[in-house]
């Protein structure tokens, strides 16, 4: 992951006040995007987050931990909420072992299927996802993966990662969707008649905003 440090100096003076022995002594601690560390300058916690965020992502969330200290949140209800925010605004992408299960899972099906990765109206967040995606298929054993299509449409943009398939039995389909829930890849699948059985169509959309 990139490392993404968060150096917000109001906050994390005052996220020192108030706190017990144990919880200045470094004790708290979070599993998710982002973990406190104490220095041993005026108790002062320094929460370092594993995201790649842009500068105006990163000054709504700085000014959403000072309004959680000015509060009175504790520092672990602070990280609770620092990585469910990060975790919205963070770009979707396909770590090393995401693209290694995907190629290992699909590789070597039967027949000539092909990937067509479409990203339209696209954001700079969806291209990279589906240039990720298309790499990941392209390096799959058996699937042709044509360039990523990014195509402009008239109306309602897409949200969210939706695959499209000839009918409910398409073997292509099926191992996709089994493969992108164990992956937790969130993907909706949609029927489309017009295809051929060995086309899968991905379109791209915008993250969705819960």
């Amino acid at each position: 992951m990139t490392k993404a440090a968060f150096w917000l100096m109001p906050l994390l003076v005052l996220a020192s006040i108030g706190q017990s022995p144990a919880a200045q002594s470094g004790q708290a601690s979070s599993s998710g995007a982002c973990s406190p560390a104490v220095t041993g300058k005026n108790n002062t916690f320094t929460i370092t987050c594993t995201a790649a965020l842009p500068p105006e992502q990163r000054q709504q969330i700085a000014d959403m931990l000072t309004r959680l200290v000015a509060e009175g949140s504790s520092i672990q209800e602070i990280l609770t909420k620092l990585d469910s925010c990060i975790t919205e605004v963070a770009p979707r992408k396909i770590s090393p072992d995401q693209r290694q299960r995907i190629i290992d899972a699909l590789g070597n099906l039967p027949g000539a299927p092909v990937i067509r990765v479409k990203a339209p109206n696209a954001t700079a967040e969806s291209i990279r996802f589906a240039d990720q995606l298309h790499e990941a298929f392209s390096s799959t054993p058996g699937w042709s993966a044509p360039p990523v299509s990014e195509d402009m449409i008239i109306g309602a943009t897409p949200i969210g990662l939706v695959a499209r398939v000839s009918n409910q039995r398409s073997i292509y389909g099926i191992a996709i969707l089994r493969l992108f829930g164990k992956l937790k890849i969130p993907v909706e699948f949609t029927l489309d008649p017009t295809l051929s059985p060995e086309t899968v169509v991905m379109i791209v959309g915008q993250k969705p905003v819960n």
